[in-house]
């Protein structure tokens, strides 16, 4: 179950796999790297803070000015309602229909990726971000309607899979000792920015996460 959580949780800095691209014309975007960092806070203040990974490596990020710290939680599948915002990783069955893998339901003001639809994070996977349309409950779970800009998709989640619920929780809660996954992007100068900052539940995060830097490993 924490395993399953802690991929569902981080598909908040999923960096928008499926963002449209730039208008035609469009002055291009500054070069850049996106990527992902998990580990444990180690400093923190008023615009940045540092994270130790599992490998020891120790990064600086700068938070920008719309930064996101949030935290989830698990929910019912009872509170997938119509017009619900969820983020679902879904794998096609041999039968041609699609099964949740992981689902992640998004507050309205925790939202940090554009709706779409692209790849998953597994193999053979795919990775949608809609508004919820239909809920149907079946003898196998609830098939669900995910609704995106130019297309939807038809899902099936089975019964007693877990969901999550992903809220804004605020900078209060970045402290040092404290599990993170954060969005991670390289700037052409140097500098690592964050604009999305999951924090994990204890047990959620990566191992060597979540304890004070040192401690010994549990």
């Amino acid at each position: 179950m924490i395993a399953r959580f802690a991929l569902v949780a981080g598909l908040v800095i999923s960096n928008a796999a499926f963002a449209q691209a730039p208008p035609a014309g469009a002055p291009a975007a500054p070069p850049s790297q996106p990527g992902r960092i998990s580990g444990a806070v180690t400093a923190v203040d008023g615009s940045a803070m540092t994270v130790k990974s599992q490998d020891g490596a120790e990064t600086r990020l700068i938070f920008k000015p719309d930064l996101k710290v949030l935290s989830a939680r698990p929910v019912e599948s009872t509170d997938i309602k119509v017009g619900t915002t969820a983020l679902v990783v879904s794998k096609a069955q041999p039968d041609g229909k699609e099964s949740v893998v992981a689902i992640r339901l998004v507050e309205a003001d925790a939202v940090t990726d554009p709706e779409g639809s692209g790849p998953g994070p597994q193999p053979g996977t795919a990775m949608t971000n809609g508004k919820v349309t239909k809920v149907t409950s079946t003898d196998a779970g609830q098939e669900l309607d995910i609704a995106y800009p130019g297309g939807a998709r038809h899902v099936l989640l089975p019964s007693g899979a877990p969901v999550i619920n992903t809220f804004v929780v605020g900078q209060g809660a970045l402290k040092i000792g404290v599990s993170v996954t954060s969005q991670l992007i390289r700037e052409s100068d140097g500098s690592v920015r964050t604009g999305a900052i999951m924090v994990m539940p204890p047990g959620g995060g990566p191992p060597g996460a979540g304890r004070p830097p040192g401690a010994p490993p549990r």
